[in-house]
């Protein structure tokens, strides 16, 4: 037979399963690192950039 399931059960599940303390570090480094401050941007900007002219 099959168990039907609510959405509380739904979310009783999700709070068992935490995000692992590694994963949140990893994501917070490479979100301080793309934040747009360096070379690269996190979400480029859809207008053109001009290339600066080097030797």
């Amino acid at each position: 037979m099959l168990k039907t399931v609510s959405r509380q059960d739904e979310r009783s599940d999700k709070k068992k399963l935490p995000i692992r303390k590694n994963v949140k570090k990893a994501l917070k480094e490479y979100l301080r690192d793309y934040k747009g401050h360096g070379e690269r941007r996190l979400f480029p900007s859809s207008e053109p950039r001009k290339q600066p002219l080097g030797d």
